[in-house]
């Protein structure tokens, strides 16, 4: 008594433990979720945020630099234009007019510290005035060390220009002697050609520009923003880069191969083939917008009449840069630690209070439902019992009547009258009291297989079979039957097609679908089996194999009824052939416990087509 009482304390226990667990599952959940969602949108809201911060001080950037060199171009149009230049090309002996505009050149030096040189060269290539910034005391050069500059590169590329057209050379490192000057002094070259009052071409104007104010202007004042943010030229050479030592590669021999292209070579295919982008991966977030520095395209109010030419032959590649604002994802997310742990504080709590008022519930809960639980579950498996056992009876008597008639009608007639029949007529009895006894049997057969199955006391055993081999032997036990009735028996299935199924099971259905076809099919008929592997919603990968025969067909009424035991219906076939209505059932058993499907597409008087899929193995290989 006592042991009984302690086990139904001990179930009561268990009970309690589920429904609590479950309602602190539900509970719990819905809260958790919640508070997930609010961490997760300020997580999105945190990484919009950069992503827009980012947009800005990229698109800022940029039209500071090009505010710059719109600067630039404007001086340089200014000094090009210059009346006393006009003037002095009538006279170049006037040492007053040579003066006024190298007072003027200085004056442009003195006053925009930009510029490392500014000098006017004539059409030979003589330097006519060259005034020095000095480092930060802009000077004229005397006249005697003035040079002729005839074989430089700039001047040969700019004296070519037309009127308007500006000549600009790459951003690189100043050369003194063929060596690269130290300090560092990024370097552009920017040049004009100009004329006299007729039009004639007397010689160019020429900026040597400081680079390094474009550089400068990509110092950020965020900290982390310090190193991220970056220019590249046209071939991907870091200008300014995270670190002095991956800047200018292009200008060593020993650091050609420095190019963000190596850092980053999948980012890089991006930033190259767009005018400008934001785009995520693995190592974090890239902004970058395509810089035109002194490309018509971008206007400017002192400039727009004029046009950008560079000694390259493909305008836009030459003097193209990329401004290349980039978070690594440690500091993109790096906020989103800090909001994981206080979720994770806010849930613990939460977890602790929900399993406490879980708990409490789940008590007062229990006795009211523990009695309607018990209930419903003894009237269900009550109902599910007599069901089964109705179901099971009536089948099995009104199938087992019919042949045990036969038997009983044939024995009597031989029992009582066995002298009046002469051999031949015994004979005859004898066989078909056999055939009523082979049926009975196929059919109490059929029922205990079905019966185990139900069960679950069938072995399922599934290895790799090969489905042409396993449908020849089905063949060849059904082939005799087929000759019978002149039926012509084909098949397409590969030789090399294997699946992973249990062999009993899968000939069971073979042999089943074929000998309905063959017992509703009429003399010289056709039955074919195919298979073919086919991928279902999800891709994975099945084999289809459909049995088709040119028999009398199935009516829809029926066919709603063929997989259903509880609505069993018996045929007789084309030659009278009998059957047992357990067949395509234990079809479908054995189909669906290897998680495949089975289905019919017939028509009266039209034949029918039996499907049934079998799930392929991602070990097997197949055709």
């Amino acid at each position: 008594m006592i042991n009984q009482k302690n086990e139904s304390i001990r179930k009561k226990k268990k009970v309690i433990f589920r429904r609590t667990l479950l309602l602190f599952l539900f509970f719990f959940a819905i809260i958790t979720a919640s508070v997930l969602t609010i961490y997760q949108a300020d997580e999105i809201l945190d990484i919009g945020e950069q992503k827009t911060q980012a947009e800005n001080i990229v698109t800022v950037k940029l039209e500071n630099i090009q505010t710059e060199m719109s600067h630039v171009t404007t001086d340089l149009m200014i000094l090009s234009l210059n009346s006393q230049l006009l003037k002095f090309w009538d006279d170049t002996t006037n040492t007053e007019i040579m003066t006024s505009i190298s007072q003027e050149f200085l004056t442009t030096a003195i006053y925009r510290k930009i510029y490392d040189q500014v000098r006017l060269i004539n059409d030979d290539g003589q330097e006519l005035i060259r005034i020095n910034y000095n480092n930060g005391y802009p000077a004229a050069v005397a006249k005697h060390n003035l040079q002729n500059k005839k074989d430089r590169y700039y001047f040969q590329d700019a004296i070519k220009l037309n009127k308007n057209e500006i000549f600009a050379s790459q951003l690189d490192l100043n050369i003194e002697h063929g060596q690269i000057e130290q300090p560092l002094k990024p370097m552009i070259r920017i040049a004009t050609p100009v004329f006299d009052k007729k039009g004639k071409k007397r010689g160019i104007v020429l900026f040597n520009y400081f680079g390094e104010n474009i550089i400068n202007m990509l110092i950020h004042k965020d900290s982390l923003a310090k190193n991220q943010l970056m220019l590249l030229n046209s071939d991907g050479y870091w200008l300014k880069g995270p670190s002095p030592d991956l800047e200018w590669g292009f200008m060593y021999k020993d650091h050609k191969d420095i190019t963000f292209d190596k850092y980053y070579p999948n980012v890089w295919e991006i930033i190259k083939n767009n005018e400008a982008s934001q785009f995520e991966t693995d190592l974090g977030l890239f902004t970058f917008k395509t810089i035109y520095p002194l490309l018509n395209k971008q206007k400017y109010p002192a400039t727009e009449n004029f046009t950008l030419k560079t000694k390259d032959a493909s305008l836009k590649k030459a003097y193209a840069w990329k401004l290349v604002y980039y978070i690594p994802a440690a500091v993109l997310y790096s906020k989103h630690k800090e909001y994981r742990q206080q979720a994770g504080i806010i849930i613990t709590i939460l977890f602790i209070v929900m399993l406490i008022f879980a708990t409490r519930y789940a008590k007062i809960e229990y006795h009211k439902l523990h009695a309607e639980i018990s209930l419903k579950k003894s009237e269900a498996n009550l109902k599910e019992a007599v069901a089964a056992k109705d179901k099971f009876f009536s089948i099995l008597a009104h199938d087992l009547k019919a042949p045990f008639n036969s038997m009983l009608a044939f024995s009597t007639i031989l029992n009582e009258q066995f002298d009046k029949y002469d051999s031949e007529k015994q004979k005859k009895f004898i066989g078909m009291i056999y055939t009523s006894i082979q049926n009975t049997y196929k059919l109490l057969e059929s029922i205990l297989l079905w019966s185990r199955s139900q069960r679950g006391t069938i072995d399922f055993k599934p290895k790799k079979i090969n489905l042409f081999l396993l449908t020849n032997e089905t063949y060849e036990l059904l082939q005799h039957s087929a000759e019978n009735k002149s039926i012509t028996l084909t098949k397409r299935i590969p030789e090399n097609i294997f699946i992973e199924a249990d062999k009993d099971m899968l000939s069971t259905t073979l042999r089943n679908l074929l000998s309905n076809a063959i017992k509703f099919t009429p003399k010289n008929g056709k039955i074919s089996v195919t298979a073919h592997l086919i991928k279902d919603a999800n891709n994975i990968p099945f084999v289809e194999v459909i049995v088709k025969d040119s028999g009398i067909g199935i009516s829809q009424e029926v066919q709603a009824e063929l997989f259903d035991i509880s609505t069993q219906t018996i045929t007789e076939g084309t030659d009278n052939e009998s059957g047992t209505g357990f067949g395509l059932i234990l079809c479908k058993e054995f189909v669906e416990k290897h998680g495949g499907k089975i289905w019919l597409k017939s028509e009266v008087g039209k034949g029918s087509d039996f499907t049934f899929t079998i799930p392929l193995k991602s070990d097997i290989t197949t055709i």
